[in-house]
């Protein structure tokens, strides 16, 4: 039995069941319909990967047995004696790329796993779906805390039930230890900082008893986070450096795995027992320069079991001159060598685009990277035969598995011209190669029977399209291809861009940024048409999208409303002000409209914001906007509408039945805000002042006082008499 005010609420007893009444209409919001319909959302909005345990971190980094020790004992006495309210409720592990935090984190979070005090994980990674940004943290917290403590499950559970976007807000009940791991891997500073940010206010605003271990690279605005004098007080910081002796854990890494090769090698019986010598092992410690990723790409490159272990090494101590002293020279000497073993590196050189540059969020299986890339059934596995030390590549057996890169740092090799030479991975001409794979299976898959299509593929090719394309260099071909590809339908197409909830790769986020891209190649691309053809596209989209609605009052006030400044801010509650003196079903048949219509409800994403000032610029546009065209007419007749709703009765006598108080509070703050800005739209015409003249605002609203209030009433007054001095006001 619990009882605890939450978000007004009061929650009380094992079982509860409450009916909303919104428009009239009743919702259950009973165990069997709310809490199960939050606990589908709730795992619906997981990085299941980013789990300690995952299937998909089966192979996991973690440290080899008794090696670590000292910043392992050390993390485990701040997670036991110093990490209370009070004290040091952060640690921040940090060190470069290979240092091993990765392995660290992963150990620290299977210790307190089996001790009972590990409440939830989330392990970054930088090419992995759902793992590479911030916007599935909170879930995938949310989600393990209600499995490791199930007294916070029915809290969760009920506040999502309610509010879909509480993921940011809800964790206010105790929690244990949590484990964060590669924050660095988060794509965008911006990101990492407000992953940090919100975590460090939910410990210091609420002085709840959290603590938190983060590990990641010392990059830069991670490092000017920890640095803020009130963080640095609420924070201890551990460095991999040789403090904690890499070298001794190194050198019995070697030993151990030296020692499996004696014994489960193919070979073994052939090698001799003196083999590796003692120079060997300390030749090696040297040469890592303590990064276990050194050591770690080693010796998966010297225990192939299709090649003798004494020759794979002669060849890594063949690899560089000496009195190299460069910190990572070895290792970019080690991939140069090992991707000098591959014959078709352009074909290579695309796989490791697809894995590093990929704009999508869907997993890719084998499969669907071989159909992507136009490659033959079975030729990612002759492809990359040479590359197991870098690159997972599933058995033939598990082809519903899917490539990754064995360390970031492969990546960032690639990724530097001056450190991989000829195998430098351009990035704009990537995304360039990206963009054309994606056009021609696109126009491919029109021409298959539905049952030959690979929608895994499709779906990749429909998100990143654009993105692609924006980050390209604007090659002959790709032009030309753009120039021949049917953009309207492509917008069209039944996954994208509009669906009940808005992802981070959805077109309407790309549709600016290609916009601009195409706007900026103007002079280049002339020669194809392509900004009119786009243009002209876009705007049969918009144009199809429109039609969704009705052609009445409120679908013209409504696309009137979106050319406002203020609409992004009040679009939710927008269509409840447009049709709540309406029968009781009108908010809810608008809302399927939008829907299937321009999603204006969404405006309010920060990520929108752009698109949907794309589609008021067509709006406001007669050329292109046809009977869509948003004129001053409509802009005088929104304003008398919002005369009308707050001049209403509504906002003076008791509330009425399917409002709440705060929808008709965040109504009156709508009309005022939308008004206040229609002012400068409307035209010199008479009928319009005198109207504001003879149906004047209230100086006092039931829900709105203050400024936003007096300042939309002065304004009305100052447009009154501007009109009068013109001869258009009430008076002249």
């Amino acid at each position: 039995m619990i009882s605890r005010q939450m978000n007004g609420t009061l929650i009380t007893g094992g079982t509860f069941t409450t009916v909303n009444m919104v428009g009239g209409t009743s919702y259950d919001h009973s165990p069997t319909s709310a809490t199960e319909k939050a606990l589908k959302l709730l795992r619906s909005r997981i990085a299941a990967g980013a789990f300690h345990d995952s299937a998909e971190r089966c192979d996991a980094p973690k440290c080899h047995p008794h090696t670590r020790e000292a910043i392992l004992n050390e993390i485990l006495d701040w997670e036991e004696n110093d990490c209370g309210v009070g004290a040091h409720p952060f640690l921040w592990l940090y060190g470069p790329a290979g240092s091993g935090k990765t392995s660290i984190a992963q150990t620290i979070a299977e210790i307190l796993h089996k001790q009972g005090g590990l409440a939830a994980s989330f392990f970054f990674g930088r090419t992995s779906v759902g793992r590479n940004d911030d916007s599935r943290l909170i879930a995938t917290l949310a989600y393990q805390l209600t499995l490791s403590i199930p007294e916070l499950s029915n809290d969760i559970l009920l506040a999502l039930s309610w509010d879909p976007a509480i993921f940011d807000k809800s964790l206010e009940t105790q929690l244990e230890k949590l484990v964060l791991d590669g924050l660095d891997e988060c794509n965008g500073s911006k990101a990492q900082g407000h992953v940090l940010s919100v975590l460090h206010g939910a410990v210091c605003n609420s002085h709840l008893p959290l603590s938190f271990l983060f590990a990641s690279r010392p990059e830069h605005e991670i490092r000017n986070f920890f640095n803020q004098p009130e963080v640095n007080l609420t924070a201890r910081r551990l460095v991999l450096d040789d403090k904690y002796r890499p070298d001794a854990d190194i050198a019995i890494f070697l030993h151990a795995r030296f020692e499996d090769i004696k014994s489960n090698h193919p070979s073994a019986s052939h090698i001799t027992s003196l083999w590796p010598s003692h120079s060997d092992i300390e030749r090696l410690i040297r040469k890592a320069s303590g990064q276990f990723i050194y050591v770690s790409t080693v010796m998966k490159f010297v225990e192939s079991p299709n090649h003798w272990p004494s020759d794979r090494l002669d060849v890594i101590f063949g690899l560089t001159s000496p009195g190299t002293n460069t910190p990572f020279a070895d290792l970019d000497a080690l991939y140069t060598h090992i991707l000098s073993s591959v014959g078709d590196i352009d074909r290579v050189r695309q796989i490791f685009a697809f894995l590093l540059l990929r704009e999508s969020d869907f997993d890719a299986d084998m499969n669907a990277i071989e159909d992507f890339l136009r490659l033959r059934r079975g030729q990612l596995d002759m492809l990359l035969k040479d590359l197991h030390s870098v690159i997972y590549v599933p058995l033939p057996s598990r082809r519903w598995e899917s490539l990754r890169l064995f360390h970031a740092s492969l990546g960032d090799f690639l990724l530097d011209r001056t450190r991989s030479g000829r195998f430098f991975l351009d990035p704009e001409e990537a995304h360039s190669r990206m963009a054309r794979y994606s056009i021609r299976y696109l126009k491919y898959s029109s021409l298959l029977p539905p049952s030959e299509i690979n929608t895994t593929v499709l779906k990749i090719c429909h998100q990143g399209l654009m993105r692609h394309c924006s980050k390209s260099r604007p090659s002959r071909g790709l032009l030309k291809d753009l120039s021949e590809f049917d953009f309207e339908g492509y917008l069209n197409m039944p996954f994208g861009p509009y669906r009940s909830t808005l992802s981070r790769t959805d077109p309407c986020y790309a549709l600016p940024l290609f916009s601009s891209w195409i706007h900026t190649q103007a002079l280049q691309i002339d020669k194809y048409n392509l900004v009119q053809k786009y243009t002209s596209h876009f705007d049969r989209f918009v144009k199809s999208r429109l039609s969704q609605y009705p052609a009445d009052p409120v679908s013209r006030h409504l696309f009137i409303s979106s050319t406002l400044d203020p609409f992004s801010k009040h679009c939710p509650i927008v269509i409840r002000l447009l049709t709540f003196q309406g029968p009781h079903d009108t908010f809810a048949q608008y809302l399927s409209y939008d829907v299937a219509g321009c999603a204006f409800t969404y405006a309010n994403d920060p990520k929108t914001r752009d698109y949907y000032k794309m589609v008021s610029e067509f709006l406001t546009n007669e050329g292109r906007a046809g009977i869509y065209f948003v004129d001053k007419s409509g802009y005088k007749s929104l304003a008398k509408f919002l005369v009308d709703i707050l001049t209403s009765p509504i906002f003076v006598g008791d509330c009425p039945e399917g409002l709440t108080r705060d929808e008709l509070r965040q109504m009156e703050e709508c009309a005022l805000d939308l008004l206040y800005s229609l002012l400068s739209r409307v035209p010199e015409q008479t009928d319009l002042s005198e109207y504001l003249h003879n149906n004047p605002i209230p100086s006092k609203l039931k829900y709105s006082t203050g400024m936003r209030l007096q300042s939309t009433i002065f304004a009305i007054q100052v447009y009154i008499e501007v009109m009068t001095h013109s001869g258009f006001g009430p008076f002249s």
